[in-house]
């Protein structure tokens, strides 16, 4: 008999669902924080279960990625965390060490990041999740890596998350910084590069002035392996190249 997945179950298995592919370490770093041998021993129980899926994977140290599943996806619905037109959404399945699968797997790494130094999990949306629903009237075109709230201080702020995965061109990245001023004026836009030489030429790039059209306070720049380890706290800078300090309620 299946066991009654617990909320930290749950918790998981929406975070598989959210992202399509994830690794044991990832999951523990979200989950059993501190606790790898936990998290490995209640992740075999829920694949033996049915309620999370698994694709192997030679290249991987932990040999296999845990994805979602149909029945895991039911138990989710089950308990209002899934819409029951999702249940059968189980989303790509390839496990080749490609970029768009690194690409996947370093957003998660951004999201734990984020996650750890004030974003709030609960409030994730994710770049899946934004496809589906682009889907409605008025929903075209591309989307962010995430949507998401975080605290400072005393107050909430919303931000986004855009991941570079491949270089983009100089037109192709004012085009981005256009779209998301557009589509997300309340977000803060934390765009990360792959190296901080990246970063600083998407920095350069929206400072121009036909660059950013937003307010200067929202949007941040940083690298993947400084983000991925310190979230918000995480070497980023703003529009002028200072540190990156949240901008104020209205």
């Amino acid at each position: 008999m299946a066991p009654e997945p617990n909320d930290r179950d749950l918790a998981a298995l929406l975070f598989t669902w959210q992202s399509r592919r994830v690794t044991t370490a990832q999951l523990a770093r979200a989950f059993w924080p501190g606790s790898p041998s936990a998290a490995a021993r209640r992740l075999g129980v829920l694949r033996r279960s049915g309620l999370l899926g698994a694709l192997r994977c030679p290249w991987l140290r932990e040999r296999l990625l845990h994805i979602p599943c149909r029945a895991g996806n039911q138990a989710l619905a089950d308990c209002g965390l899934l819409p029951e037109a999702w249940i059968g959404d189980r989303g790509r399945r390839g496990a080749e060490p490609g970029p768009a699968l690194i690409h996947d797997l370093q957003v998660v790494d951004l999201r734990l990041g984020l996650e750890e130094s004030g974003a709030d999990g609960t409030t994730w949306v994710s770049d899946h999740q934004l496809r589906l629903l682009r889907w409605a009237p008025g929903r075209e075109g591309r989307v962010p890596d995430g949507l998401f709230s975080y605290r400072h201080g005393g107050s909430s702020l919303k931000g986004l998350l855009e991941f570079e995965r491949a270089p983009y061109r100089r037109r192709h990245a004012l085009e981005l910084f256009a779209r998301l001023a557009a589509r997300h004026p309340d977000r803060t836009a934390f765009m990360v590069a792959t190296s901080e030489a990246r970063a600083l030429t998407l920095r350069a790039w929206a400072a121009e002035p036909c660059g950013w059209p937003g307010p200067p306070q929202a949007i941040a720049f940083g690298a993947y392996a400084a983000v991925a380890d310190g979230g918000l706290e995480g070497g980023l800078r703003d529009l002028f190249g200072r540190p990156w300090t949240p901008p104020e309620p209205v």
